[in-house]
């Protein structure tokens, strides 16, 4: 294996709403960031692609002095995705990668899927110069990513799979050439999920049927779920690939290292602009005035309780009217400045649109 070689990259987006692009630039961009080696993207896309969007990732690629490539599944592979089964959990980009057999050009052998909630901190030349399992699949086991704990789901617990061997279908390195050899994997998957209503992770189950038992298991660096690693107290981050599944991230949280490392790579993307900026700001307001309607709705909950407010004399005329102090109440002003509690701390995940 040469160092000079292209490295082909390919993510999926489904861009309903014009918001999901930002997440796969930021995903990219973090890719970019941390490899020497020349890297072409191709990314899988459809008609929610919007032209502002394109144009985005094409500056955002030749910024880094690399490639990228589109493909419309919509376009090439008319008619098969409205087969996709109705979901609120996934798009229908979940089963673009079943057709990367179908629609990369003949020439490209192998290829590094990654999510596009992924963040790349390490060169992605260790990944794709990891050895592929026999079936020409490298994986990283959901046992691992979930530390033993997992879930349960009928394709392992009625014996389809190995559930040791069960992979996430978030990061995976293909022998294209293999992967051929199933030209229906689309279309048979989307019958086995509909024979298998039972089977929850659509691509993921699907993959793990055809090809979990001969596939090689990578180190769980590859596939770090970023949830599960600040759940258990991971927080320092290692080289590899973290998964942000369903984009856990607060805007709020700037002490959370999982918040800055995404934050870090998405202030340098095309999307992080003036209306970015303001949405932020926007959002900040909203949340100011959410807690001071909730400490307004907390002190007036005491009803027939006696309060007294502290504060400083310029401020009584805002508290009384906030807070709609009674007559009986009492506002005690204060000459100098004193140390406040800390503001509320929501625990709902913000991302600006």
């Amino acid at each position: 294996m040469t160092t000079d070689e292209t490295i082909n990259v390919s993510y999926a987006i489904y861009d309903k709403n014009g918001s999901f692009s930002k997440i796969a630039g930021t995903a990219m961009l973090s890719l970019l960031h941390n490899t020497k080696s020349a890297v072409c993207i191709h990314l899988l896309h459809d008609n929610t692609l919007t032209a502002e969007n394109r144009n985005k990732f094409i500056k955002l690629i030749r910024s880094y002095g690399q490639e990228i490539s589109f493909y419309n599944v919509e376009e090439l592979l008319p008619g098969i995705f409205e087969q996709f089964p109705d979901s609120v959990r996934f798009s229908k980009a979940a089963l673009y990668r079943l057709s990367l057999n179908k629609i990369l050009p003949k020439e490209i052998e192998k290829i590094i899927y990654l999510d596009a909630d992924t963040i790349v901190t390490c060169d992605i030349s260790e990944l794709w110069n990891e050895e592929i399992g026999a079936n020409g699949f490298a994986v990283v086991p959901e046992m691992a990513i979930y530390y033993g704990r997992m879930v349960n789901n009928a394709i392992y617990d009625d014996g389809y799979v190995d559930k040791n061997r069960y992979f996430n279908s978030g990061v995976l390195l293909i022998d294209l050439n293999k992967f051929k050899t199933f030209p229906n994997l689309l279309t048979d998957g989307l019958k086995l999920l509909r024979d298998h209503p039972d089977w929850p992770y659509y691509d993921q189950d699907i993959l793990n049927y055809y090809f979990a038992k001969d596939s090689r298991l990578l180190p769980v660096r590859y596939n770090l779920f970023s949830a599960l690693e600040r759940a258990y107290g991971n927080y320092d981050i290692k080289k590899g690939i973290y998964h942000y599944a369903d984009m856990n991230i607060d805007i709020f949280g700037a002490g959370d290292p999982f918040n800055r490392e995404w934050f870090r790579y998405f202030i340098k993307t095309p999307w992080f602009d003036e209306d970015m900026l303001l949405n932020i700001f926007s959002m900040t307001r909203s949340q100011d005035n959410f807690r001071r309607k909730f400490l307004r709705d907390l002190f007036n909950a005491a009803g027939s309780k006696r309060r007294v407010f502290v504060g400083y004399a310029e401020d009584e005329p805002a508290v009384r009217a906030l807070f709609n102090i009674k007559a009986k109440e009492r506002y005690i002003s204060v000459a100098k400045r004193v140390a406040l509690p800390p503001p509320i701390r929501l625990r709902k995940r913000w991302l600006p649109s």
